[in-house]
């Protein structure tokens, strides 16, 4: 099934439909509004579908196809609104296999639809089921998005881990409605998911080639990127077979398409995630049957587990960068001390040999007193003494002077270091406010630029009848409108972007 962007509220009028519906594409954020999915609209406005065999529906244009049939908008004429209807290919309508595959996709919708919880929230809604003649077709909510598939094309990969959590968390909360049901549904791939414009819920498509699940019922059908080894082999199936296409959903996520072989398990792309998020989806391709979740409530909850663990571990990994910048912290008032101690040691070696270079002259002092009178001796030694201590002193004063001067010069140095931060800081400010004037002009600019976009669309809606010069002329303006519109909204993730860098830079300068 392919995007579908949105629906008007009044289909039964074709060419204001699809004229309206284009004009939503280009409103759409990226990555849902893709130039592809305005190409879908305009080569819808060349064809309508036949409407013969429908008496409460008025088919206004096909949406998507697949293997089972094609899926068009409807207006149904009794409720007054838009739904989708699907209907089976004619071709295979009078073929028995592919009639009875039909009918359980109808089914297995009842039956998932019916469970009570959230879960169906996650799962595609069916109206109802008819036939009429030759023809057999659902009726089904109207989706407004896109497919995972094409919602991923307009991300670059590896997808972050948020999203991986995202979607793992809205399929498995599907598939467990679907479980509950007794359905196995073996084609669950990007494809067959729907991701909703509004709502960010993503939902389960697409049952025509389930399985029920009834031990010893081969499950080969599918395909085969996303298809367990055990479905490959047609050996039987159940619910861990549809939590390896999960797994395999989420390697497209972060690696891209699967080969057919199946996902390569030490990819480096894997590898590059948290562990934890990466030993949750290599558990969901382990080949071994055994070796996954035994059903998607099981894996939901070990989901919630590996995100726990994460948490934990990003808890512990940024507490230890705390630590070791504390014993950085610690170690450089260590080399500090250190290095005072050494002045210190310095200073009393000094002042010891100072004391030992005056004993031997006071020594002296005493010998010489023998030839003089002991009063005379007493006081030389006591001139050596005082003079003695009065070097220490001296020595003791000066080291005191040294430490104040290098204080007050590591005080100097702070205040400037401090100036230097306030004006580096006023500076980036400055540079923020300039990038937010740049980020509003280029919000401005791309506002006119899908504004001419969707006057262009209203006028080439307009065109249909006009010669094909007039139509290539409009359909050239349109064409290079929606060019400027791609280049106005690359210059505002720009300025975006660097309005974030600098407010990174902000907090790089900040105290601390």
């Amino acid at each position: 099934m392919s995007p579908d962007p949105g629906a008007d509220d009044d289909p039964t009028d074709d060419l204001a439909a699809d004229a309206a519906e284009l004009a939503d594409v280009l409103r759409t954020p990226p990555p849902l509004a893709s130039q592809a999915a305005v190409a879908g609209v305009l080569a819808r406005l060349e064809t309508r579908p036949s409407n013969a065999g429908f008496d409460r529906f008025q088919l206004v244009r096909e949406l998507g196809s697949g293997g089972m049939g094609v899926v068009y908008l409807a207006h149904h004429l009794d409720l007054g609104g838009p739904v989708a209807v699907k209907v089976i290919h004619p071709h295979l309508a009078g073929d028995k296999e592919f009639r009875d595959r039909f009918k359980k996709e109808v089914q297995a919708l009842s039956r998932v639809r019916s469970t009570d919880g959230v879960e169906k929230d996650n799962v595609v809604t069916v109206h109802d089921a008819r036939t009429s003649g030759a023809r057999f077709y659902l009726v089904m909510e109207l989706l407004k998005g896109a497919t995972l598939e094409d919602w991923l094309r307009c991300r670059p990969l590896p997808s972050p881990a948020a999203d991986l959590n995202w979607v793992a968390e809205e399929v498995l909360t599907g598939l467990i409605a679907i479980h509950r049901a007794g359905i196995i549904h073996t084609d669950v791939k990007p494809q067959n998911l729907w991701v909703e414009r509004d709502t960010g819920r993503v939902k389960v498509l697409d049952f025509g080639v389930h399985r029920p699940a009834v031990a010893g019922k081969p499950g080969g059908a599918g395909t085969p990127a996303y298809m367990a080894p055990e479905q490959k082999r047609y050996e039987e199936v159940n619910a861990r077979a549809d939590l390896f296409a999960v797994g395999a959903v989420l390697y497209r996520m972060v690696a891209g398409p699967p080969p057919d072989s199946g996902p390569v398990l030490d990819h480096p792309a894997l590898n590059a995630l948290p562990p934890e998020l990466a030993d949750f989806i290599r558990k969901f391709l382990d080949p071994e049957t055994d070796h996954r979740p035994a059903n998607a409530k099981a894996a939901l909850e070990e989901l919630e587990k590996a995100r726990e663990q994460a948490d934990r571990a990003e808890d512990d990994r940024r507490a230890a960068a705390a630590k070791v910048a504390e014993l950085q912290r610690v170690a450089d008032r260590a080399v500090k001390a250190e290095a005072d101690c050494q002045k210190a040691e310095a200073g009393c070696q000094a002042t010891a040999a100072a004391v030992i270079a005056l004993l031997p002259i006071a020594a002296q002092a005493v010998e010489a007193g023998e030839d003089r009178t002991r009063a005379e001796a007493d006081r030389r030694l006591w001139i050596c003494v005082t003079a003695s201590l009065a070097t220490c002193l001296g020595i003791v004063a000066a080291g005191w002077a040294l430490d104040r001067l290098a204080a007050d010069r590591r005080a100097a140095e702070r205040e400037a270091a401090a100036e230097r931060a306030v004006a580096e800081r006023d500076a980036v400010l400055g540079r923020i406010r300039a990038a937010d004037q740049n980020v509003d002009e280029a919000r401005a600019a791309l506002g006119r630029v899908f504004k001419e976009v969707d006057d262009k669309a209203r006028e080439l809606a307009q065109t249909p009848e006009q010669p094909e010069a007039v139509r290539r002329k409009v359909q050239g303006e349109y064409n290079r409108a929606f060019s400027e519109s791609r280049t106005a909204l690359d210059q505002v993730w720009q300025a975006l972007a660097d309005r974030t860098a600098l407010l990174d830079q902000l907090a790089a300068t900040a105290p601390r």
